[in-house]
């Protein structure tokens, strides 16, 4: 098994990066209550164009945040190779594309649109539908509040991808070829079964982990995250480094046995 010290400090830092860029991404999503407002006092023909250039301006603003928060994760992955791999680290440029929330604009847009319009044909008054679209006082999550959770959904997700992806492309810059990659993950009451069973699974970098427990998001995933707030980094590995702490499969049986411990169901 690797020296993980290096890979539980980029986790832990990742953890707050996570925290802080979600923190902002809802900050300004926040401020399409006041927009949508401001919308429905348009008429009912302006109503849809003022949501979608709401929408607009949010996503602009979104955009230019998370990918600030994408470039600050590059440091803590090339610390963790460094420390790692004790090599030079490779120049390769971090893609963050993952937290450019790709598609979130037009979905946004359109789940506003979209009930905006069942609203008026079911004939709602303007107090039904600020309830349903903003306030959630009609007993539902508004719209406005399931997509502030879509939204951090996607910013959690992005944080980890764009991290391990980075090390994978770091690791494949290294022209003699020889590391592999080990999915490690954070072991706690919260650990899904999903991460406890790939928890030291090993995999060439540019196959996909294998996954058998719940939840997922495919059998078969090239790096974490493997599902929603899925807390899994890649470690880099070389057979070398099983010298090094606790071998690979003692670290595997440790995570099933938890994993099958009874009423370890494990699925959030």
């Amino acid at each position: 098994m690797p020296d993980l010290a290096p890979v539980y400090t980029a986790m832990a830092q990742l953890q707050r990066r996570e925290a802080r860029a979600v923190k902002q991404g809802l900050t300004i999503w926040k401020r399409m209550n006041a927009l949508l407002l401001l919308a429905l006092v348009a008429t009912p023909s302006g109503q849809e164009l003022a949501i979608q250039a709401a929408v607009a301006e949010l996503a602009r603003e979104l955009r230019r945040a998370l990918e600030s928060e994408g470039q600050a994760i590059a440091p803590i992955v090339e610390a963790q190779f460094a420390a790692q791999a004790r090599i030079a680290v490779p120049k390769v440029p971090i893609a963050s594309q993952a937290l450019a929330l790709r598609g979130w604009e037009g979905a946004a847009a359109g789940l506003l649109v979209t009930e905006l319009a069942r609203l008026h044909a079911s004939g709602a008054d303007d107090r039904a539908m600020v309830a349903r679209l903003i306030t959630g006082r009609d007993g539902r999550v508004s719209t406005v509040g399931s997509l502030a959770t879509i939204l951090q959904l996607q910013i959690e997700s992005g944080v980890w991808s764009t991290a391990n992806g980075h090390l994978v492309r770091l690791a494949s810059a290294v022209p003699t070829g020889q590391l592999q990659k080990q999915a490690i993950a954070a072991i706690d009451t919260r650990t899904t079964q999903c991460c406890l069973r790939v928890h030291g699974q090993i995999q060439d970098l540019d196959r996909p982990f294998v996954l058998t427990g719940t939840p997922r998001f495919a059998d078969r995933v090239q790096n974490p995250p493997f599902h929603h707030r899925c807390r899994t980094a890649v470690s880099l590995y070389t057979p070398a480094m099983e010298a090094v702490g606790t071998p690979t499969a003692t670290m595997r049986a440790q995570a099933r046995a938890l994993a099958n411990q009874p009423g370890a169901s494990r699925t959030r």
